[in-house]
């Protein structure tokens, strides 16, 4: 096979054999699979000849029972190896392969395209779609899409005595033990559901169902002040009706007036819904209850381009303002509520908004000013990720996915600064390969200093290194109704340069804007239509008439003179404020929605409550919100805006994501000498493809 003259393509290469052979012999073989095969990764199971087809039917048992690939190799291990001192399974793979394995993952795939073959009319071999459905795909239809109905249900047991346990319809008690089953079905009265629907349509399309990952992540702490133990749970659902029970433990013992856990539900590590269990402990009123944290995907639309994320990361801060963070790395999860992290998040702030402040990009990358802010940054960075739950050290790979789900408003973390290395010696260098792997034109992989501590490497950074999703708050007034924009089957590129329209604060040098080499410039060479306004009226207008693919906003940010507590975005000397800001402002009625670039020009833009701007955009239909973690000059933001024009159009056609390009887009800037590429961050779903 490696002397083939082509090179063969296998999603895995699984070797059996090698049986007490050492580990420094096999390692070589693994290197020249991967070398030789496309393909997703190399497994090595030691198995006698004579046993061989006794484990691969085994391991295809283990695989229909919808394991894992990793968990299915080691599984199917014990019925070939006699005794406990078996060799361990070897296997090098992607996440991705490792899930995508199963054969019930497998078999949607392959229905998946079958349904996108030619049809063969009259030939009774196809039939007719009622008929090849068959019964049970007759009655599932009859109930008209009940899923959409579909919600997070608990019902809770005390088992403190466990001969006579009893279900709980009012509230918890102290010093007690339950049992709490979770499902997602149809509201029932002996249950108490979650106020919203269960967003069913964020999952991939299928006949089947899903298997999803529940987590139960208690908020509260024991006598001792430690926080009780997280819980992990399945449970499937199945396209129509209601899913099993997942059942979970916890006590009551030592936590003092209200119980409070976070239910995450997950699939493929990308989080769906966040809901906070709550009860009061101690007097007469009130019981156990569901409520929403967070509105990840409101719609209800499947997402068939939805890559499963290395890392989820929920931040939300507590009513005290205490901050927390409950993390999910594959079926591992955890919570935290690190003391300090506020102050380590406000000098992060306060690093990136000196840097923003220069009217240009450093002279180059290794400018002494931007090596003492990698050596800050990382510094902090390094901070901020030991804080985090141990899962999160080491445990993510380099150009890792990442979705941070910010659960209230408010919360808020500086992923992109996390730091994942040791940190570099006092008076470290610049790598010399730092500039070619920013721009593609070097491994930083291979880098022969990659790990060496007397040079500062940039890509240590996650924010340099990963596909960063954020989504912001979303929880609606109770019966508000709002459209939040997602890729849709059949939908799921941007036409983002079609047509951009451009506002600006009237603190906005016209140079900036309007000479040749400013923003307006660089929008006439990438877009397809180009369009300013002096006010919000004209903009209005224009959204109505042009219904723009792209919004570029270089607002002033400050406070409604006359309401006190209300902030607004002043562009040409007009203040729209946050309640002003409706969908005719954002999305045209002959659009997809936009893409909003949102470059605050002020100085107190980090002290205005920003975020409220990016989930009012994201809430108005925009599909991704682009924004500033500090203050931008005018300069700066012309060198942004013209590397994301000319990245977007390059990828135009392609099969890159949004996230890839935002990626690459902050590396190439900060190639430059631009450290205010550390400061650009995206809300909303960077699957969008271009």
């Amino acid at each position: 096979m490696l002397q083939s003259p082509r090179r063969l393509r296998a999603a895995c290469v699984l070797v059996l054999g090698g049986a007490g052979v050492a580990g420094e012999r096999i390692l070589p073989l693994v290197a020249a699979l991967r070398v030789e095969v496309l393909g997703g990764g190399v497994g090595i199971v030691a198995v006698e000849r004579e046993r061989q087809g006794e484990y691969v039917d085994s391991l295809l048992a283990q695989l229909a029972s919808e394991m894992p690939l990793d968990v299915a190799l080691q599984r199917a291990l014990p019925t070939v190896q006699d005794g406990a001192d078996g060799e361990p399974v070897l296997l090098i793979a992607s996440r991705r392969l490792v899930v995508d394995a199963r054969l019930a993952v497998t078999a949607e795939r392959l229905g998946r395209q079958v349904d996108h073959l030619p049809s063969l009319a009259g030939s009774p071999a196809t039939g007719s779609a009622a008929s090849r459905g068959g019964g049970p795909a007759a009655a599932g239809d009859a109930g008209a899409k009940p899923g959409e109905q579909r919600r997070l249900n608990c019902s809770v047991i005390d088992v403190s005595d466990a001969a006579a346990p009893l279900r709980v319809a009012g509230r918890l008690a102290s010093e007690r033990a339950y049992l709490i089953d979770l499902d997602i079905g149809l509201p029932r009265a002996t249950a108490a559901s979650a106020p919203e629907v269960f967003p069913s349509g964020r999952l991939p399309a299928s006949d089947t169902g899903h298997w999803l990952d529940l987590f139960f992540v208690p908020l509260v702490r024991a006598a001792s002040g430690r926080l009780h133990t997280p819980q992990q749970g399945r449970l499937f659902l199945p396209p129509a009706g209601d899913s099993q029970p997942c059942r979970f433990s916890f006590r009551t013992h030592g936590v003092r007036d209200e119980y409070r856990a976070r239910i995450l539900i997950v699939h493929e590590t990308r989080v769906l819904q966040t809901l906070i269990f709550s009860s009061p402990l101690a007097g007469a009123g009130g019981r156990f209850a569901l409520t929403v944290e967070n509105r990840v995907a409101a719609s209800l639309e499947p997402l068939p381009t939805a890559q499963p994320f290395d890392a989820a990361i929920v931040v939300n801060h507590a009513a005290s303002g205490q901050a927390g963070f409950t993390t999910v790395v594959g079926s591992e999860v955890s919570f935290r509520e690190p003391l300090g992290i506020d102050r380590l998040v406000s000098e992060v702030k306060t690093l990136l908004s000196a840097e923003a402040s220069f009217s240009a990009a450093r002279p180059s990358l290794d400018d002494a000013a931007l090596l003492q802010l990698f050596d800050d940054l990382a510094r902090y960075g390094r901070s901020l990720l030991k804080a985090m739950p141990a899962s999160l050290q080491g445990r993510v790979p380099e150009g890792a996915r990442i979705q941070i789900v910010e659960a209230r408003a408010g919360a808020w973390l500086p992923v992109e600064i996390l730091y994942a290395a040791p940190l570099p010696q006092a008076g470290a260098q610049l790598c010399p390969n730092a500039r070619a792997a920013l721009l593609g034109e070097g491994s930083h992989e291979q880098c022969a200093q990659r790990d060496d501590r007397n040079f500062h490497c940039p890509l240590r950074f996650w924010g340099l290194n990963c596909v960063i999703e954020r989504q912001p708050e979303m929880a609606a007034p109770s019966g508000a109704d709002y459209t939040i924009s997602l890729p849709q089957p059949g939908a799921d590129r941007l036409d983002a340069l079609r047509s951009v329209l451009v506002g600006a604060s009237k603190r906005v040098r016209a140079q900036d804007l309007g000479d040749p080499g400013g923003i307006m410039d660089a929008v006439r060479q990438a877009a397809g239509s180009a369009r300013t306004v002096r006010d919000w009226d004209e903009w209005e207008r224009a959204v109505a008439e042009d219904s723009p693919s792209m919004l570029l906003l270089l607002p002033h940010s400050q406070e409604d003179p006359a309401h006190p507590g209300i902030s607004g975005l002043e562009i040409g000397g007009v203040l729209l404020t946050r309640p002003e800001l409706e969908s005719s402002y954002v999305a045209g009625p002959a659009a997809a929605a936009p893409v909003v670039l949102l470059l605050g020009c002020s100085t107190q833009l980090s002290d205005v409550p920003f975020l409220n701007f990016v989930e009012a955009f994201k809430r108005e239909r925009a599909a991704l919100v682009i924004g500033t973690l500090a203050t931008i000059r005018g300069r700066r933001a012309v060198a942004f805006v013209a590397e994301l024009l000319a990245e977007l159009k390059a990828a135009a056609g392609s099969e890159r994501s949004f996230g890839e390009v935002f990626l690459a887009t902050r590396r190439r800037l900060l190639a430059a000498g631009d450290g205010f590429a550390l400061s650009l961050t995206a809300y909303g779903d960077v699957g969008w493809r271009l």
